[in-house]
Order: C-alpha cells, then sequence, then structure tokens
C-alpha cells in the first residue's frame, strides 16, 4: 500500500501511468487506495547496454595500461639488478690455439671499445673452459641424484644438508632398513 503516491508519474515522464499504479477501496473504511501493481523495471534496454559496453572498454582498456605498466616496472627493476650472466659470453668453436685468457681479454676489451667508443679496459675476468662436456654432464645427474635422494629420504628423516656425509649415509641406512622391514613384512 503506497499512502503517499500519487497518479502522476512526472519523473518517468508518464511512461508507466498505465501499469505502474493501480487502486483499491479498502472495504474497512471504504477509501480509495493507491496501490504498486508491479514494477518499474523494463528489462534490457539499449541505453543500459552501450553503458555496459563501455564500462567493459574500459575496464579492458584500464587493465591493459596496467599489464604494460607493470611490465615496463619489471623491466626497470631487473636492469637494477646484475648477475653474472648479464655479462657472460659463450664462444662457440673456437679456434683450438684460443687457450689464453689475456688473448681472449684484450680482443673483448677492443671489440667492446669499438662498440661504446671508450678506450678504458672493460672487461674484468676473462675464463675459458675448454672441454668441459663430461663435467657438466656428470653435475647435472648429480643434482638429478641429490633431488631423488632427498625425495626418497624426505620419508624418513629431515636431512638439513645434503653436503654432509656422514648425515646422508645414516639417513641411506636407516631408509634401506625400512624398506627391507617393509618387504619382509609384505612377504
Amino acid at each position: 500500500v503506497c499512502v503517499d503516491c500519487h497518479e502522476s508519474n512526472s519523473y518517468w515522464n508518464n511512461i508507466f501511468v498505465d501499469s505502474y499504479y493501480g487502486t483499491a477501496v479498502n472495504p474497512i473504511t471504504g477509501k480509495t487506495q493507491i496501490l504498486i501493481n508491479r514494477t518499474t523495471c523494463a528489462g534490457a534496454q539499449v541505453e543500459q547496454g552501450i553503458w555496459n559496453i563501455v564500462t567493459l572498454l574500459f575496464l579492458i582498456v584500464g587493465i591493459s595500461l596496467f599489464v604494460s605498466y607493470q611490465n615496463q616496472v619489471e623491466v626497470r627493476l631487473d636492469e637494477g639488478k646484475t648477475s653474472a650472466s648479464d655479462y657472460s659470453i659463450l664462444v662457440s668453436n673456437p679456434p683450438d690455439d684460443a687457450v689464453d685468457p689475456e688473448e681472449w681479454r684484450e680482443f673483448f676489451d677492443g671489440l667492446l671499445g669499438e662498440l661504446t667508443g671508450e678506450k678504458q679496459q672493460q672487461v674484468t675476468l676473462c675464463t675459458i673452459a675448454l672441454n668441459n662436456h663430461r663435467l657438466l654432464k656428470n653435475l647435472v645427474q648429480r643434482r638429478k641424484d641429490l633431488k631423488l635422494l632427498k625425495t626418497l629420504l624426505s620419508e624418513t628423516c629431515e636431512l638439513s644438508d645434503m653436503n654432509d656425509g656422514a648425515a646422508v649415509d645414516a639417513a641411506v641406512t636407516l631408509y634401506m632398513e625400512q624398506k627391507i622391514e617393509q618387504d619382509a613384512n609384505v612377504n
């Protein structure tokens, strides 16, 4: 029941006059009362759709600008952090007689001097590692083995340092004893 309602709906430009308001007679008092028949929601309108599309486009542009800004900040922060990989050079197929680090240093100093136009020395350290494929392969295998060992031994004990030989031996022995017990219990 709407006590203060009037049938004039000028705010809505009278578009819902016929369907928005209704009247009824109160059987007790005999007065006519104005009732609200139904909502003024008119469903999806073109104007509402346009606002939704504008909002969606605004969000897309805003998110795109934010991602672009984040990428710029990431590059700026990465430039502030230098590591050895930023200054390392790998030379593939060098000449067989090129084993002197000083010779390589002079070569790279000259090359950098030509590129940058500076005459002062820029190469601070030059190391030559020849035929180390077996060493690198063994180091990779060691890392894989240590990772597997950590995974297996994490069930039986805690190892804080895998480089402690005595602790690793004790953990492996304990692990093997537990596995032997489990196998004996199964059979």
